[in-house]
């Protein structure tokens, strides 16, 4: 299961930075000066989400 079937949402900041989460994946959210670099950011960070969840043995929802 790769972290790119997961839902992306991606909002423009005031700042004309981006900020992007993942709603399935509760709490897991990053930034970027632009939308690529947002979203590879958060990709980043839905791995890393993931990675922990297994290490812990806690369920995380399956993408799609």
């Amino acid at each position: 299961m790769g972290v790119m079937q997961y839902r992306i949402m991606l909002t423009q900041q005031p700042d004309g930075s981006y900020f992007a989460e993942m709603p399935a994946l509760r709490g897991c959210m990053s930034d970027g000066e632009t939308p690529n670099e947002a979203v590879e950011n958060i990709r980043n960070a839905a791995r890393d989400w993931i990675a922990d969840c297994k290490e812990r043995l806690i369920p995380f929802p399956e993408a799609g």
